[in-house]
């Protein structure tokens, strides 16, 4: 598997607060038989954005995957961001500085969880509209989704991709969020799995049971697209498969 979605470095944001826990999140996801993780520091684009935090992301990444080397856990750390959509969006678009998959045209955004479905789409087909391919973090966490799943068949026709949290599957946000999570499942709407990892306690990097768990429901052919495949297609910048 690839986690496409892990707040694995150490003291960038909510994620890891030690080089040590970002570590044995790492050992944990290398013995579940995750072979990639995708770094997704949070990112804030509103009005007290300063573009020195990427270059701060950029050299603990740098610095960590240092760490993981000298250790010889048989993990790849890849760089990305989780870019909470706010005020400045169109603006920064415009300056070509949003925050990418490595050298992809892939990009994880998230919306404030009350935020009204009209402005998701909105902001999505803003960020379509300059050759990004926009990835929406946990859906199923968002009221709106929550009470209208339909709207994310309208996101996927405009080009955007979903990522589906595995704790969700599993009540850790609520059951609200976990039957939605199933909905999307179920219609195969979403186009990656990933753990959405924030330490080594809870929301663990740990994956092998739910693995075996979803494929045993939704069919191992599709978890294996939403963890395997499509991830490897995104580190191409290949068009991701969605049903």
């Amino acid at each position: 598997m690839i986690d496409t979605h892990c707040h694995i470095l150490p003291n960038v944001d909510d994620g890891s607060d030690s080089l040590q826990t970002s570590m044995l999140m790492a050992a944990m996801a290398a013995d579940d038989g995750v072979t990639g993780i995708i770094a997704t520091p949070h990112v804030t684009w509103d009005r007290d954005y300063n573009p020195e935090q990427l270059s701060y992301i950029n050299k603990a990444a740098d610095s960590f995957r240092k760490s993981l080397k000298e250790s010889g856990l048989p993990i790849v750390c890849y760089l990305g961001a989780e870019v909470l959509c706010a005020e400045s969006v169109p603006s920064l678009l415009e300056e070509g500085i949003f925050p990418k998959i490595e050298d992809t045209d892939y990009a994880l955004v998230e919306f404030y969880f009350d935020e009204p479905a009209e402005k998701i789409g909105r902001c999505i087909e803003e960020i379509r509209s300059v050759g990004i391919k926009p990835i929406l973090v946990h859906p199923e966490r968002y009221y709106e989704v929550q009470k209208r799943k339909t709207f994310l068949n309208d996101l996927v026709e405009l080009g955007c991709y979903l990522q589906v949290n595995k704790g969700s599957f599993f009540g850790q946000f609520g059951k609200k969020a976990q039957k939605t999570a199933e909905w999307i499942a179920k219609n195969r709407l979403a186009a990656l799995l990933a753990t959405d990892a924030h330490g080594a306690g809870s929301r663990t990097t740990r994956v092998a049971s739910a693995i075996e768990s979803l494929s045993q429901k939704y069919g191992a052919e599709y978890i294996r697209l939403i963890t395997k495949e499509n991830p490897a297609l995104l580190l191409k910048n290949q068009d991701m498969h969605v049903r």
